[in-house]
C-alpha cells in the first residue's frame, strides 16, 4: 500500500478495551507493513477512556478528537470521516472503520486493502459471511446484531 491507512474508531465507554485494541491494530499494521494514522472520537465516556486515550500520545500515530457529551454513533462517524477527509493527503489512502470493543480483527485490513487494489471503493467485513465467526461477543450483541441485519434486508432489499 502506497498512502496512509486512517484507522478511525468512535469510542464510548471502552476503557477495558483500548489497551488491547491499540496493540492489536499496531501488531496488525507493523505486520502488514502498512503506515498507519489512528483517529480516535472519544463521545464523551464517562470510564476513563479518554485520560486512557490522551496516554496514548507519542506512543501511537494519534489524532484523539472528541466531545464531554455523547452525541451518538452517527454523530462519531461523521466526524471521524470529515476528520479522515480533512487531513488525508493521497488518493491512495483508505480509511477503515473498527468497532472499539475489540471485536474486530486488524489482521483482516491486507486482504481489505488488496480489494481496494481490485478496484473496489468499498470494503466491508462482515460477519455475516458464510466463513464468518464471532468471537468475544455477547449473545444479547449476537442477537442484537442478527436482528438489525434482517430488519435491514427486509426493508432494503
Amino acid at each position: 500500500m502506497d498512502g496512509t491507512m486512517y484507522v478511525l474508531l468512535p469510542i464510548y465507554n471502552e476503557a477495558g478495551n483500548l489497551e488491547r485494541l491499540f496493540s492489536r491494530i499496531r501488531e496488525g499494521m507493523e505486520r502488514s507493513g502498512f503506515i498507519y494514522h489512528i483517529i480516535a472520537y472519544n463521545d464523551g465516556s464517562t470510564d476513563g477512556s479518554a485520560d486512557i486515550l490522551a496516554g496514548f500520545a507519542g506512543k501511537y500515530p494519534l489524532t484523539n478528537i472528541g466531545d464531554t457529551r455523547n452525541h451518538g454513533l452517527g454523530h462519531g462517524l461523521r466526524t471521524l470521516l470529515r476528520e479522515v477527509c480533512r487531513i488525508a493527503q493521497s488518493d491512495d489512502d483508505i480509511a477503515v472503520v473498527l468497532d472499539s470493543d475489540n471485536s474486530h480483527n486488524p489482521e483482516l485490513f491486507r486482504s481489505m486493502v488488496d480489494k481496494t487494489r481490485q478496484g473496489f471503493d468499498v470494503v466491508i467485513a462482515s460477519r455475516y459471511l458464510a466463513d464468518s465467526r464471532v468471537i468475544g461477543v455477547s449473545l444479547f450483541r449476537i442477537y442484537l446484531s442478527v436482528g438489525a441485519s434482517l430488519m435491514m434486508r427486509l426493508f432494503f432489499h
